[in-house]
């Protein structure tokens, strides 16, 4: 069976190139956007209760306000909160719902705590019911701007937090995590084969395949997703890249290593990759 597909590709290999690149462009052209979720709760089946109270809530209430983000106040020398720390909280508080900034509902100052160290803001924003939605990222990343300079002049400090603000930096630490590891990733792999093949075309070969499969991965994916009705977690862009480019260079690494020794043994590089192609197949697509 292995035999006979590599004297069909070695026959045609301009046309199996073009058929897998047509492939690649129908499959990401034509494919949904790949979306994940940190949410646990999402994951869950309708079946449980917790998630059919959450639809009941969502169906009779749909415009409850939802917390949004936690604004956390305290005072830049460390020290308890004063009256007018706390006038400046709700002056600032009211100053960033005047703003109207899209998603942001209202801004409502809390009670001080019991220690007098933090007093909270807390952001109403509409309940989000669809992932793929970021305006409310993009609302924090406008109250985090706009409260900087509503604080210059007092006595305090700020952050913000709560599920949008979480969402927004994960989605920010996401992104710094999937370069670190792509570039890393494929700085050990080029490495490695150049030190074990000393050829920059066969250390750069993986590379260049695997980068034109990520995508096409990355569709297939989404597109299941989309057909079941199922959900990715937010990890699935790190994990996609370390098991593409890890075992995509192991299964071209066992390819190359026995296409070498076929060209060893004296056969023609056709040949050659026609008995790599039998003596690796079944491996590789097990």
């Amino acid at each position: 069976m292995f035999s006979g597909l590599g004297r069909f590709v070695v026959r045609r290999p301009w046309w199996i190139i073009l058929a897998w690149v047509i492939a690649a462009g129908a499959v990401i052209s034509l494919a949904p956007k790949l979306t994940s979720s940190s949410d646990e709760a999402s994951f869950l089946p309708d079946h449980y209760e917790s998630i059919r109270a959450a639809d009941v809530q969502e169906k009779d209430f749909p415009q409850q306000q939802n917390v949004g983000a936690i604004i956390v106040f305290q005072r830049s020398d460390g020290g308890k909160l004063t009256a007018a720390d706390s006038a400046d909280v709700a002056r600032v508080s009211k100053d960033l719902q005047n703003r109207r900034i899209p998603e942001v509902q209202a801004v409502v100052p809390g009670e001080v705590s019991p220690n007098k160290q933090v007093q909270t803001s807390v952001v109403a924003m509409p309940k989000l019911t669809d992932p793929e939605d970021t305006a409310q990222q993009d609302a924090v990343k406008e109250l985090r701007d706009d409260l900087k300079p509503e604080l210059k002049g007092t006595d305090l400090s700020a952050g913000i937090t709560g599920s949008a603000a979480q969402a927004l930096d994960e989605s920010d630490a996401s992104k710094k995590a999937g370069l670190l590891v792509g570039v890393g990733t494929i700085v050990i792999i080029v490495v490695l084969l150049l030190v074990i093949f000393r050829s920059p075309i066969i250390a750069l070969l993986p590379v260049v395949l695997i980068g034109l499969i990520s995508p096409m991965a990355t569709g297939l994916i989404a597109s299941a997703n989309k057909a079941f009705d199922m959900k990715a977690d937010s990890s699935i862009q790190e994990l996609l890249t370390v098991v593409l480019f890890g075992v995509g260079t192991d299964y071209i690494l066992f390819l190359l290593f026995r296409y070498r020794e076929a060209l060893r043994a004296g056969e023609d590089p056709k040949g050659g990759m026609v008995h790599a192609v039998e003596r690796v197949g079944e491996a590789i697509t097990s």
